[in-house]
C-alpha cells in the first residue's frame, strides 16, 4: 500500500519538487487512522461520514457517558467502511478535568504483515476544542 505522506498538520509533505510517499503499510494505516480520528463528518465531500467528529462534543459536560460516546465514534470512524475490523481495534478513553484522553490500539491484520499493534494517542479539550492526535 502506498499513500501520500502528510505532516503533523495534515499538509502534503514535499521534498524538493516531489510529493513524498509512504511506502510502509503500517505507516499508511496509521496515517489514515489518524486522519479519520481528526476529521469531522462532512470534511470530505465524497465520504461525508468519514470522521470521528470529535468537535461535535465541545462544550458538553465531561462524563463517563460522553467517554463511551467518543469511544464509539472513534470505532465507527475506523470500521464503518471496512477500513479496519472492529475486533482489530481497542479504544480506551479516560476523563481528566476538562479533557478526554484516548489510547487507540490497532492490531495489524491482512493490510500489514506484522504481529505488533499500532498505537495512536489523542486528546480532546472540551473547553478550548483542541483536538490532538499523534
Amino acid at each position: 500500500m502506498k499513500d501520500i505522506l502528510f505532516d503533523d498538520y495534515g499538509d502534503i509533505s514535499i521534498f524538493g519538487k516531489d510529493i513524498v510517499l509512504v511506502h510502509k503499510n503500517s505507516e499508511a494505516v496509521k496515517q489514515n487512522a489518524v486522519d479519520r480520528i481528526r476529521s469531522a463528518r462532512f470534511d470530505y465531500k465524497l465520504y461525508d461520514t468519514y470522521g470521528a467528529n470529535l468537535g461535535a462534543h465541545i462544550g458538553k459536560p465531561v462524563s463517563t457517558a460522553l467517554e463511551e460516546i467518543i469511544q464509539r465514534d472513534v470505532e465507527i470512524a475506523l470500521t464503518s467502511d471496512g477500513f479496519l475490523r472492529k475486533e482489530d481495534i481497542k479504544v480506551v478513553a479516560i476523563v481528566k478535568n476538562n479533557s478526554i484522553f484516548m489510547s487507540i490500539s490497532i492490531a495489524l491484520n491482512e493490510y500489514v504483515y506484522s504481529s505488533t499493534a499500532l498505537k495512536i494517542n489523542a486528546s480532546l479539550n472540551m473547553i478550548t476544542g483542541a483536538v490532538n492526535v499523534y
